[in-house]
């Protein structure tokens, strides 16, 4: 079953809001070089050298290594490392469930994406997205689907025009766009948090003229929320949540 990227890690999908989009792949230009350089957390973080003059190896010695600091010795250098925001997105596949909510504006316009996953024991989601149309809602479980265009009444669909129906493909293509290389190269970590009842790393940059962007990942490695504002453009803000990871309470079910 063609499933979204916040299900499998894949891309997939044909753009929608490609305006957005499109602008959200610009060049991000380069944060100050006084902030601390982003690490990624450990479940996904890479060994990498950390640039600056050579260091002459001490002796051996014996017992366990000590572990790698977090934050690289070079304030203006940031290590090499896995895409931060691409693996975190991803590692919500590895979860057996989550909700998420997603408000992206774009100019005048204002759309609003709620998703539950469930992942384990078997695939299944249910959706709706909010815009000046209305609300479109859709359920999907296994290569069954279900899509209510407003009348308040399912009636049974495909899963692509499901997906298609409630933007599965405009979140996929968001997610795309904000795991972009000049991005990773700008986050910084500012330090641990609480966020959305969890605890998270906090990461910030400041693209563009006036931009911000913060990103808090869970020490387990997957997304917790990304949050943008005027960037690329001073209209544009994307807002995404993640809640409920794993809560027995996420079932998808028919509807009746």
């Amino acid at each position: 079953m063609p499933m979204p990227r916040t299900l499998t890690g894949r891309r997939s999908g044909t753009p929608i809001l490609s305006g957005f989009l499109l602008l959200l792949a610009a060049t991000v230009v380069a944060c100050s070089n006084d902030t601390v350089p982003a690490t990624a957390p450990a479940s996904i973080q890479s060994a990498a050298p950390v640039t600056g003059a050579p260091v002459t190896p001490s002796p051996a010695t014996t017992g366990s290594p000590a572990p790698a600091s977090p934050v690289a010795s070079n304030p203006t250098t940031a290590p090499a490392r896995p895409a931060l925001v691409g693996a975190a997105i991803d590692a919500l596949a590895r979860t057996r469930s989550y909700r998420l909510v997603l408000a992206a504006r774009e100019g005048r316009t204002s759309d609003r994406y709620e998703i539950l996953t469930v992942n384990r024991p078997s695939s299944a989601w249910s959706g709706s997205l909010e815009s000046t149309a209305g609300i479109v809602r859709a359920i999907v479980i296994a290569e069954r689907g279900w899509l209510d265009r407003g009348s308040g009444s399912y009636v049974r669909t495909n899963v692509a025009e499901a997906r298609a129906a409630v933007g599965i493909d405009a979140v996929d293509r968001i997610f795309d766009a904000l795991d972009d290389p000049d991005l990773e190269r700008d986050l910084r970590l500012v330090g641990r948090e609480e966020h959305n009842g969890s605890q998270a790393d906090r990461y910030h940059a400041t693209p563009g003229a006036g931009g911000s962007v913060d990103v808090w990942i869970a020490p387990e490695g997957h997304l917790i929320a990304i949050s943008s504002s005027a960037w690329p453009a001073t209209d544009d803000a994307v807002q995404v949540e993640i809640s409920d990871v794993d809560d027995p309470a996420n079932v998808v079910e028919p509807p009746s």
